[in-house]
Parts: C-alpha cells; structure tokens; sequence
C-alpha cells in the first residue's frame, strides 16, 4: 500500500491533535514537520519549544525551526512531499512552495469558513453570539484563508462556552476529520468547492484586547470574558490594580441609574453597572494572588463594593 509523504505545518497544542491522527494513519508517513522557534514563557522567561515540537521530537520526526520560511524552501523541496497539511502554524506560506506537492496544500481552519478568516478565529463565534461554529478543511491558496473547501464540521453553540472549552472540542474534531477527508481528496471523491457568503477578518489577539470597556452592554462583556477564556483574559481596574474577571453568570440583570462601573452587592457577590444592565461577577483574581470566588474576594475586599471600576 502507498504511503503518502506528508510535511506537516503546525505550532501550538490546537495542531498537535491532528499531528497525532495523521501519523497513527497508515496511509501516511509524516517526513518531517515545521514549527515556529522557541519562544520564552512564564516569569523566568524560560526558552520553550512549542507543543508540536515537543510533540514530533517525542515520536522522533525530524523539525524545522527557520525565522523565515524562505530559509527552508530548498529543503522543503527535497523531502518531495505529496502533500503539505497546515495546522495553526501561524506564519505564511510562499505562493511558490504551495505548487511543490503534488497535492498541493491542506489547512484545517478553526471555524467555518468564509465567515471568519485571520488569528483568532476559534473566539470569534462566541464574541459575536452565533449559534453555531465548527471547523473547515481547505486547498490552500495563495489568499489568507480563501482556498477552496473540501469539508466543514460544525458544531452547535449553547451560549455559555468558554474559548478553552471549545479550543479542545475543534482540535479533537478536526483531527478525526483530516485524515478521510485527505484521502477522500487525494482519491478523487471530493472536489473543491470555492468559497460563497460573507467573511469577516479576525486580527491576532493580544493582552489589551482583554480590558473591559463597562460602557458596554453587559451582554457584550459577557461573551466577551468567554471569548477571551483562558486567553488573553478579561480585565479592569480597582485601586490601581489589575483585577482579572475571570468568570460572570450569563444571567444580566436589568439595573439603571448607577455609574458606568459601579460596583453594587446582590446576594452577597458584586455586581458591576455597564452600559446597559448589570454583570454579576463569579470568580476574580487580583494581580499577586490567587483566584477567588466573588463571595470570598469580597470578603477580603469589601470596599469593592461602592468602588468604580475602570
């Protein structure tokens, strides 16, 4: 039986599941993988490889680390893969190296495609409230994330998910996914289909993107700590700290003529006054300490009670 020679493109622990799949898959022999370099983590900015290198060295698949990728298109070249498969790499790939397999280019997207296109895809459906979310698998192209589809998995969405919760649900799915829906392709069952409908790009997430706006509705912010889950948080402003808001219930309470941020207490948790309604906060984590839950933060913190957040 053939094997076919994949290059897999991959960097952090949402590919590693499809790295995993495509190995374990006897119609493949994973030649080698690229990754992005090690990077420094945590307070002691300690040098780390990213999980798919962890990964690859632990089933001792040969890694490529270049800061650019023109520093490995010879290279890329002489492996002679029959396919290429990206997988949350996060760097872009020549127009030229996409015509050196024979099969071309395959990416699996965190999301459906065309909707939502860029970084950070996976928290997308749950800031903008959809219903439902999934995953596509596409023939890359020489555009950001416009390649012609081959399959879409979707999932529903019940409202009260977390970014995290969903980041291992896609990583899992489209593992499952991608290595049929290779073959389904390579063997001529499925024929792209070129993308239709509206699509909106997603930019890189960073830490600012995590400090909340309390002129917001209450709704927003909502989906927007969940979104944000476990990264990069939601975040405010209390006696000049940094004060993580790390879960809110989803029910909104309907309050008026308070301050935009004032803090108010009901049943013994905080609630903070938006732009319209009020969010009940469930669990906080002041800079320098553990995380709490509301009724205990307040406990030590009563003044939060009466105090405006920023």
């Amino acid at each position: 039986m053939k094997k076919y020679k994949i290059v897999f493109f991959g960097t952090p622990e949402f590919a590693v599941p499809s790295l995993e799949s495509l190995i374990q898959d006897d119609n493949f022999e994973v030649a080698a993988v690229v990754t992005q370099k090690n990077k420094p983590v945590g307070r002691g900015h300690v040098l780390t490889p990213p999980p798919v290198k962890v990964f690859a060295d632990q089933k001792n698949i040969p890694t490529l680390q270049p800061d650019h990728i023109s520093e490995i298109q010879d290279r890329f070249k002489q492996l002679a893969p029959d396919i290429a498969v990206v997988v949350a790499y996060g760097k872009i790939i020549p127009a030229d190296m996409l015509e050196v397999p024979a099969y071309g280019f395959i990416n699996l997207h965190g999301s459906i495609l065309p909707k939502y296109r860029g970084a950070a895809v996976l928290q997308a459906p749950i800031l903008y409230g959809d219903t439902e979310t999934g995953v596509s698998i596409i023939k890359m192209d020489k555009g950001l994330d416009t390649g012609p589809i081959l399959s879409i998995g979707k999932i529903a969405l019940k409202g009260d998910e977390t970014a995290g919760q969903l980041h291992d649900k896609l990583a899992r799915m489209g593992s499952r996914m991608l290595p049929k829906v290779i073959m389904q392709y390579i063997n001529g069952y499925i024929e792209p289909e070129e993308q239709k409908g509206e699509s909106k790009y997603i930019r890189t997430l960073d830490r600012g993107n995590g400090r909340i706006n309390w002129n917001k509705k209450a709704s927003q912010i909502e989906k927007q700590v969940r979104a944000y889950t476990p990264w990069p948080g939601t975040f405010t402003t209390y006696q000049e700290k940094i004060l993580k808001i790390l879960e809110v219930d989803k029910n909104i309470l309907n309050t008026k003529g308070r301050q935009i941020g004032e803090v108010l207490s009901r049943d013994g948790r905080p609630v903070v006054q938006t732009g319209e309604g009020s969010l009940v906060l469930k669990k906080l984590q002041i800079e320098g300490k553990k995380p709490l839950n509301a009724e205990d933060f307040l406990r030590g913190h009563e003044d939060l009670v009466g105090s405006v957040l920023k």
